[in-house]
């Protein structure tokens, strides 16, 4: 006689989906809550499912939307099955407990007057007030915001830059080692940062427009052919194997180096962007370039350049920045007329500003 083969089929909740998504990225629930500044013991309800035990449905439908924001996850899907979870609860228990109906009938409608909405919205006016001073004085308090995605706080690449990933509350200001950062409408950040060789250590700082700072510390070690990238090594000028026997030189090298302080840094060669990002004292980006470099600093005494193994110089003597420097295999150029009066009247407006 043939039997018949079971087989489980698994239906995952809401709060098992989310805490799966968790643990595969490897984030504590704690790191959640001081991102989203939603308690830890709410994220813990929602993953175990106990919607009953949480504040009202608005608030979960807040929890969830800062957790999906967390995760770069859909807010819309998260809150549909959360609704689609809590409808099929409200049906079963619809079904479970009929007196329930019953006991909701017994108790007659209140009538709203217009001294009773009058009072209800007067009260609301004053626990909104108390409630936004509230927010505003836990603002006040509390640390910003600050979780770092990547790299880890203790870490090691074998080339001259790593990439900075991480969150905080889009209204602060960033800063790594000092040298302000951009960050998104969302409080995202990304800045490619340059290496010297050894261990660097890196300090990023979140303030909000209280004052009030979160930093974390990172240490980088670093090894790599001292200005290795883009593919030129140290002592190299550029020129390869073939081009030395044609006796006809086409590229040649040209190196940046950031001295004393951060410095924020953007080269297009040849017409394409190479660099964009923060370098740290001390560490140095090569390039090879064909026919035109260009260069802007935003401090160009903080900036040295160097061609084809020659001396290294200043990009400018002022302290400011310095937009679009050009340089072929000779030294620096002027590329037309209009370059140059569009970067007077750029250098008026700082001025003015």
């Amino acid at each position: 006689m043939a039997g018949f083969i079971k087989k489980k089929i698994q239906s995952f909740t809401l709060g098992e989906k989310l805490k799966k998504i968790r643990e595969k990225r490897g984030v504590s629930l704690a790191e959640i809550s001081n991102f989203t500044k939603v308690k830890q013991d709410h994220l813990q309800k929602i993953e175990d499912g106990d919607f009953e035990k949480l504040p009202p449905d608005v608030y979960v439908k807040g929890f969830l939307k800062s957790y999906a924001k967390f995760f770069n996850l859909d807010p819309d899907e998260i809150i549909s099955y959360y609704e689609k979870e809590i409808g099929i609860r409200n049906n079963i228990k619809k079904y479970q407990n009929p007196i329930q109906r019953k006991k909701r009938e017994l108790f007659p409608n209140i009538a709203i007057t217009p001294k009773v909405f009058t009072a209800l919205f007067s009260a609301l006016v004053v626990i909104g007030g108390f409630a936004y001073f509230y927010l505003e004085i836990e603002k006040f308090s509390k640390d910003p915001r600050l979780v770092i995605l990547q790299p880890s706080s203790q870490s090691s690449v074998d080339k001259s830059s790593v990439e900075i990933i991480g969150l905080t509350d889009e209204e602060n200001k960033v800063t790594i080692n000092g040298q302000p950062i951009r960050i998104n409408n969302q409080g995202e950040f990304k800045e490619n940062l340059g290496l010297h060789k050894g261990v660097n250590k890196v300090v990023i700082q979140a303030k909000n427009k209280f004052g009030a700072a979160t930093e974390r510390e990172l240490n980088i070690s670093a090894d790599f052919k001292v200005a290795s990238v883009r593919g030129v090594e140290d002592g190299q000028d550029g020129e390869t194997k073939e081009e030395k026997e044609g006796g006809q030189k086409k590229e040649f090298s040209f190196s940046i180096e950031a001295r004393d302080d951060p410095v924020w840094i953007a080269v297009e060669v040849d017409g394409e962007k190479k660099q964009d990002g923060t370098m740290l004292p001390g560490s140095v980006q090569a390039f090879k370039v064909k026919e035109k470099i260009k260069v802007t600093s935003g401090k160009a005494d903080k900036t040295y350049v160097k061609i084809d193994g020659k001396e290294p110089v200043k990009l400018a003597d002022h302290p400011g920045v310095e937009r679009g420097a050009v340089f072929d295999k000779n030294g620096k150029i002027k590329e037309n007329e209009e370059n140059e009066n569009q970067s007077e009247k750029e250098k008026e407006g700082d001025s003015a500003d």
